[in-house]
């Protein structure tokens, strides 16, 4: 019988940085408007959204602020 092969762990790379996501809270006292318009714009996919389920949403705050400099042509 022959021995199982050992998989090698990986290491994982050091230039792997996450920025953290922000709420609707969060992104709505950035741009100076209410939650609710947050939640309408991501309904409408005016900004991008992150769902982690049906009721969490998160938002990354580069993205939304570029989806909105993009809209103002």
């Amino acid at each position: 019988m022959t021995k199982p092969r050992r998989i090698p762990r990986l290491k994982p790379s050091r230039n792997l940085t996450r920025k953290p996501l922000s709420t609707a809270r969060e992104i709505a006292e950035i741009l100076g408007v209410s939650t609710w318009t947050v939640y309408g714009w991501a309904r409408s996919k005016r900004i991008p959204v992150i769902r982690a389920t049906d009721r969490i949403v998160r938002f990354d705050v580069d993205a939304v602020l570029a989806a909105l400099e993009g809209g103002r042509k």
